[in-house]
């Protein structure tokens, strides 16, 4: 049966030296089939992880700005607006991206801006 691919904690939460006893302990919770223990040592990560918090925190800015234009259509105007917008919370909360996931940032918008207006 196929599955999704699973990713390491260090790809996820970023450097995890400093995360050695939530690891310990999720990777105990795991053998001993302990579910909210699972729970809880996952939070821990995160929680303890500045990237993962960091990540956390860029999606809420980019979410906050879809939610700016969610009820215009969706024009190629829109799309520069948009992309513009990006850019002036990237550089207002110093967030270092690469062109290409900005690229995917966007167009992911704009389809998800699109179904909503179907849906509607």
């Amino acid at each position: 049966m196929g599955g999704r691919k699973s990713y390491s904690i260090k790809k996820v939460v970023g450097p995890t030296k400093k995360l050695q006893k939530e690891r310990r302990h999720l990777r105990e919770s795991i053998e001993s089939g302990d579910p909210k223990g699972i729970v809880k040592a996952t939070v821990d990560i995160v929680k303890n992880s500045d990237f993962a918090v960091g990540n956390l925190s860029h999606s809420i800015a980019f979410f906050s700005i879809i939610q700016e234009f969610e009820k215009r259509p969706v024009t190629e105007n829109l799309r520069l607006e948009l992309t513009n917008r990006w850019s002036e919370v990237k550089k207002e909360k110093k967030i270092e991206t690469d062109p290409i996931i900005d690229r995917l940032l966007i167009e992911s918008a704009i389809k998800t801006l699109e179904r909503r207006g179907k849906n509607d």
